[in-house]
């Protein structure tokens, strides 16, 4: 599943996480193309130009990662609600 990441130092840029697997971690994608890790993060330019860091922390058995940017918490889900999302899709 991706999700979409809405902050103020990418409104011009698309910012994607795309949740973790049962065999696969989370990955990270600015504009299309998947970043890669470096020390601490993933590395990328904002919309003004400046060096920021994207940390992704995983949890077990929760496929939504917790996102810092610049170590600015990013809300991206409630942790539980994932699972009422997977509920609802295989009861419908």
């Amino acid at each position: 599943m991706d999700i979409t990441v809405f902050h103020r130092d990418f409104k011009t840029q698309l910012l994607v996480i795309r949740t973790a697997g049962l065999l696969f971690s989370p990955k990270v994608f600015l504009n299309g193309v998947q970043l890669v890790r470096g020390n601490g993060g993933y590395s990328v330019h904002n919309d003004a130009g400046f060096d920021v860091t994207i940390e992704l922390k995983t949890k077990l058995f929760n496929p939504i990662p917790t996102v810092k940017i610049d170590g600015e918490d990013v809300h991206l889900a409630s942790s539980a609600g994932w699972v009422k999302t997977a509920s609802l899709s295989r009861a419908g």
